[in-house]
């Protein structure tokens, strides 16, 4: 019964997205054709598969590389511990919403250089001023660097995730107040995503206009601008949606996530258990 609601999310956001792009073949073949339409239908197959492998496999993976770096280059000075938390009551699909806007954001700053566009492909492009045909062309690209980034995106904030969930905690408070500054208790997890989040921030906006200006040089009727504006304004929504799934099993493998990080955890050295209390007087 947890995951209903989240499973029906998923279901709806990939009926809508294929209703859309049938709608958007129809009204405008030009701009979307059938091979560019059959290719985000499968892109967007694969994306769920992209998040599986960046959330819970690369996670698994990656989890004591964080550890370990937060530690050894962030850690001196500072006592590491591990602090019981309850479990969230509610299932929260929302969670990678800033996975999502990392990966677009990786995704148009790759479209947008020509020298990688060139690796990629082969030939030269001219951003300034677009055909349908190029157009089409860069979009099917566009696609094919989403189904990288989001990879790379969910292993970045995975880690992260696991170590929140496990409740590895770090404070500066004795050396600060020893300088008679306050101290602060932060949890490591916590600390990454609020790194991670620099690049899933105002940096997308300023990705998603120089994208739309890329569209604007196509040669196009006001309806086709429109629709592809509209289209990819919705992507982020699509990709939360498709995300459910990595996410669903993330949560249902929470207990030993837990246990596997507090393992790693205990190597290197963090094995005391710490309460954070934040007290008026």
């Amino acid at each position: 019964m947890k995951y209903i609601k989240a499973l029906f999310i998923y279901i709806i956001s990939v009926i809508v997205q294929v209703s859309f792009l049938i709608f958007f073949y129809i009204a405008t073949p030009s701009v979307f054709p059938e091979d560019f339409v059959l290719w985000i239908f499968l892109n967007a197959t694969f994306f769920a598969l992209g998040t599986i492998i960046g959330a819970v496999v690369l996670g698994y993976f990656l989890t004591p590389l964080f550890l370990f770096s937060h530690k050894r280059i962030m850690g001196k000075n500072k006592s590491y511990g591990i602090q019981e938390h309850p479990k969230p009551q509610k299932f929260d699909i929302f969670q990678s919403l800033f996975p999502v806007l990392l990966s677009l954001n990786l995704s148009i700053m790759l479209l947008s250089n020509e020298i990688i566009l060139r690796f990629v492909t082969g030939r030269k492009f001219d951003l300034s001023s677009l055909d349908l045909t190029t157009f089409n062309e860069l979009m099917l690209i566009f696609a094919f660097f989403t189904l990288i980034t989001v990879v790379v995106s969910f292993a970045s904030f995975s880690p992260a995730w696991f170590l929140l969930d496990a409740g590895v905690v770090y404070s500066n408070k004795e050396i600060e107040n020893r300088k008679g500054r306050p101290g602060e208790c932060r949890t490591v997890g916590g600390w990454y995503i609020d790194l991670l989040k620099g690049y899933a921030g105002i940096g997308v906006i300023l990705s998603y206009v120089q994208l739309y200006m890329l569209f604007m040089t196509v040669g196009a009727s006001v309806l086709a601008i429109i629709l592809v504006l509209i289209y990819y304004s919705l992507i982020p929504i699509f990709m939360v949606g498709g995300s459910v799934i990595a996410l669903i099993i993330l949560d249902t493998l929470r207990e030993h996530r837990v246990k596997y990080v507090r393992k790693w955890a205990e190597k290197l050295g963090i094995t005391d258990k710490v309460e954070i209390v934040f007290k008026k007087t």
